[in-house]
Parts: C-alpha cells; structure tokens; sequence
C-alpha cells in the first residue's frame, strides 16, 4: 500500500494539474481561480489538486520546487509541463493542449 498521497493521485488519474502555491502569496491566491476555471472548461478530464509548500515542505523538495506559483501538468505519473512565478494563461494552455489531446 502506497503512503504518498501525491503518488496516489498521480496512479489513479491519467493527467493532474499541481497548483503549487504557499499561504502568503497574493499573485497565487489571485491565480488559482483563473487556474481552476481553465481546467473546468478546456480540461475537463485533468484532475486539479493545489498544496501549499510551507505545510509540505518535503514535497516541495521532492518536486524541486523553489518558486511559487509553480503549475505542474502529469500525464501518466510522469511531469510533461511546469510553469513557474510568471506565466500567461494563454501560455499555459497552450503548453497543456497538446498532452492532453493527445491523451483524450
């Protein structure tokens, strides 16, 4: 039995949208809707998931992640998008449409 809860929604979705985010960023409490409304309306089938690094600091390790907002797209367990600090929506859905078309 796996005891990494990451690892387990990573095995049971075939695509997961990271939102990487810690308590005091602004930028990131005001990106995270846009994030969540993109993923509800052009992919649909992505399983969205947010933690906040300064409550895992181990993941955040594990995900070398130093910078937030960081987003992470996996497509079968495996990392095929990051976006970090400054980034476009456009931009990332552009960077998200092609794994996921290829996918569903």
């Amino acid at each position: 039995m796996n005891t990494d809860p990451l690892q387990d929604i990573l095995e049971s979705h075939p695509s997961v949208l990271l939102y990487a985010t810690t308590t005091d960023c602004g930028v990131c409490k005001v990106l995270r809707p846009k994030i969540e409304e993109l993923v509800k309306t052009s992919f649909s089938h992505m399983k969205f998931i947010a933690i906040e690094l300064d409550r895992s600091p181990d993941l955040a390790r594990r995900l070398d992640i130093a910078a937030v907002p960081t987003v992470i797209a996996f497509f079968h367990g495996k990392e095929h998008v990051r976006k970090i600090r400054v980034f476009g929506m456009e931009e990332l859905e552009a960077a998200l449409s092609r794994p996921y078309n290829l996918l569903y």
